[in-house]
């Protein structure tokens, strides 16, 4: 069964899934954000959470910053995280409301799970990644260089984007 939190609807429960509806007051903090969170995150049929849109710019600081650690911590199952930052990193069709310091941070982190996602059955988030870096270039219009966070290797996980699963050996190579 596949879980989100947001606003019930009855075609949304009729398909099948659970739905819950949590609404909090834009100058919600940080801490208080994170009880109900917690919660879900017990809860067996949650399975994902998606970010509220824009991201306040309170918690997006302490978030990217809690984020980035949690990627450079190599004693995290990268995995796990890649599955629950998948629902914090998608940008959507409101990604030009975004301040751009999230958005940028956005699609560095669909750039990390594209390169190190291991599970090759979900295509998406390489659809996903496609599409923030068009978003980029669209917002770039020809007048700015890349951003250097796209330009050059990653800081952490793969170096190299490559759909290729790691136990997938390579094809022999044709004697001539």
């Amino acid at each position: 069964m596949s879980c989100a939190i947001r606003p019930s609807s009855s075609s949304y429960e009729q398909s099948g899934r659970f739905s819950e509806n949590y609404s909090l007051p834009q100058e919600t903090s940080q801490d208080e954000l994170l009880g109900p969170l917690a919660h879900l995150n017990e809860r067996p049929l949650i399975s994902g959470l998606p970010c509220p849109m824009p991201v306040p710019k309170h918690i997006s600081e302490q978030a990217v910053t809690q984020i980035d650690a949690m990627i450079a911590d190599t004693t995290i199952n990268q995995q796990e995280l890649i599955g629950r930052l998948k629902f914090i990193a998608r940008l959507g069709y409101k990604a030009e409301e975004l301040p751009e310091f999230w958005f940028n941070k956005c699609v560095g982190y669909l750039q990390y799970i594209a390169y190190n996602q291991t599970d090759r059955d979900d295509a998406f988030i390489h659809q996903e990644y496609a599409a923030a870096l068009e978003m980029v270039l669209r917002k770039l219009n020809g007048k700015a260089p890349i951003p250097a966070s796209l330009s050059t290797e990653p800081a952490y996980g793969k170096k190299v984007y490559n759909m290729r699963p790691d136990a997938l050996k390579m094809k022999p190579k044709r004697k001539k």
